[in-house]
Order: C-alpha cells, then structure tokens, then sequence
C-alpha cells in the first residue's frame, strides 16, 4: 500500500475562534493527500497574523476556508492607485477574506461601499 504525503501546516494545539496564528501555535506535519480537502499551507509564514474563524482541534491541517486575514468589521487602510499616484484612507471591512480576495470594504469617511482586494492584515488596494 503505497501513501503520498505532503507537508502541511497544523495547529500545535486547540484554537479559538478570533485566535491569532504565529509561531507557536503552529507546526508543519507530512499529511497523507487523501485526507487533505481544501487549499493548505506548507509554510507557516503564509498564515501568521491571520486568525481562526472557527474552533480547531489540535493537529489540524490549516485551510484556506478556516481563516481570515481580514475578517468583517476589522478597520484597515484603504490603497487606491490611479497612474503614478496613490491615495490612502481608512476603510471597514465589509466581508472575511485571505490574501488576494476580493471584499467589500466601507469607506470610514464617506460609508461608500466598495470592492478592494485584500494585500495584508492591515491593507487593502484598488488599482483603476
């Protein structure tokens, strides 16, 4: 019987809902592909600052369904690129999201909603 395995970030131990992901509560274990259903991680860098939506077990692999790196009602800046300039504002977060997803995103001035796609923890951009 022949096993293929891949090496996946896990949690060191039972988490939260709103828990912050970082070093140590995060480890990297080789988990067989059959049991693998979403989009995974292999390195831990690529989720740190992102927080759990839900309760998870401890030896989890860690899916793409299960975070947010932005998560509704979080306050983040909002980057808007028109050519060669660049205009900032604060913005509230609308919808959760990961990294490249497309949210919707309130303007804190104006309460205009607006659809930003999602760059880090703390930012969000438009380009037109």
């Amino acid at each position: 019987k022949v096993q293929r395995t891949i090496d996946v970030v896990v949690t060191a131990g039972m988490l939260s809902p709103g828990t912050m992901l970082n070093r140590d509560n995060l480890s990297v274990q080789s988990i067989d592909v059959n049991r693998l259903r979403h989009t995974t991680f292999s390195r831990v860098e690529d989720v740190i600052g992102a927080r759990i939506k839900h309760r998870v077990r401890a030896g989890q692999p860690v899916q793409n369904n299960m975070l947010c790196f932005v998560c509704s009602g979080d306050r983040i800046t909002i980057n808007v690129s028109v050519g060669g300039m660049q205009v900032k504002t604060a913005g509230i977060a609308q919808q959760d999201g990961v990294i490249g997803d497309n949210i919707r995103v309130e303007n804190a001035n104006t309460h205009k909603q607006i659809i930003a796609q999602i760059v880090s923890t703390d930012d969000v951009r438009i380009d037109l």
